[in-house]
């Protein structure tokens, strides 16, 4: 008991020197550059509510207190609370990123599904005889919600000096979709060149419903196999932890063993392996 409490404070200690030291790091700027190489444009245009220091702050701090937890599970067994501890720690470091970038995912997706019946609207207030950004004002709210909020965007940063082409641009680089930079394309080849913009937008309403509706059949096809890499990856460190619980005294005799280190260790190995192979064959880009 003594022990456990011993090695509580110890790591509790570590955890919270190494958040300081995290948060010093992040505030002078020298790893920013690179932490936001190592994530896709997509992530870096819509983590700017959550900064990505911040997530990787919560991954560290979520992971260090599950390697506690089972430290402490394991008891006096130093060996196998190190290695319950890892397959534990596995799961917090990466669950904040996966949880942020589905939010980002099903945000994009349900700004895709939404674009071409605003397309459409605007379309119609073009053959009206408005202007675009007289027609963008005029059915802001008629617009669905995910692509009214952007418009709003490109309203205000119309009103604060920049150009129409500029905010459209500016849309297309925030969701880095390829439907919005066609739309911005076609908005500014018509503001700068002439043509019939309002053609342009009914046409390319139909193009992006029947790319949209491909990718759902696309999605639906490989559907299966992302879940199977999901959870085929962490079926192995669920039963260690499943069985740790049910079945103490054997899976800590187990994971404290030679044999239970590397078994560990290379599962860990092929289960990222087989995650990174999965999801690149199932990963079509249309």
């Amino acid at each position: 008991m003594i022990i456990n409490i011993a090695i509580g404070i110890l790591l509790f200690s570590v955890i919270l020197i190494s958040y300081f030291i995290l948060k010093k790091v992040f505030e002078s700027g020298i790893v920013q550059k690179k932490l936001l190489s190592s994530v896709s444009e997509i992530e870096q245009k819509n983590y700017l509510a959550i900064p990505v220091e911040k997530i990787v702050m919560v991954s560290v701090i979520l992971s260090a207190l599950l390697f506690i937890s089972g430290i402490f599970l394991a008891k006096e067994n130093l060996i196998a609370g190190i290695m319950l501890g890892f397959v534990m720690a596995i799961f917090a470091f990466f669950f904040p990123h996966f949880i942020v970038t589905r939010i980002i995912e099903k945000r994009l997706q349900k700004l895709n599904e939404e674009l071409p019946p605003t397309l459409e609207l605007l379309s119609n207030s073009l053959r009206a005889g408005l202007t675009l950004i007289q027609a963008i004002e005029r059915n802001i709210d008629r617009m669905p919600k995910t692509t009214a909020d952007e418009f709003r965007i490109v309203l205000y940063e119309c009103k604060i000096g920049k150009s129409l082409t500029e905010a459209l641009n500016n849309f297309a680089d925030r969701t880095s979709l390829m439907d919005v930079r066609l739309t911005a394309i076609a908005a500014e080849l018509s503001l700068r060149y002439g043509g019939n913009l309002s053609t342009s937008f009914y046409n390319l309403a139909k193009l992006i419903r029947e790319r949209y509706l491909f990718q759902k059949e696309v999605s639906a096809l490989t559907a299966e196999g992302k879940m199977q890499a999901i959870v085929m990856t962490a079926l192995p460190f669920v039963i260690i932890i499943v069985m740790t619980l049910i079945r103490r005294d054997e899976m800590l005799v187990f994971l404290s063993s030679k044999t239970g280190v590397i078994s560990v260790v290379t599962v860990f190995i092929m289960q990222l392996l087989a995650y990174i192979w999965i999801n690149k064959i199932v990963s079509i880009k249309v």
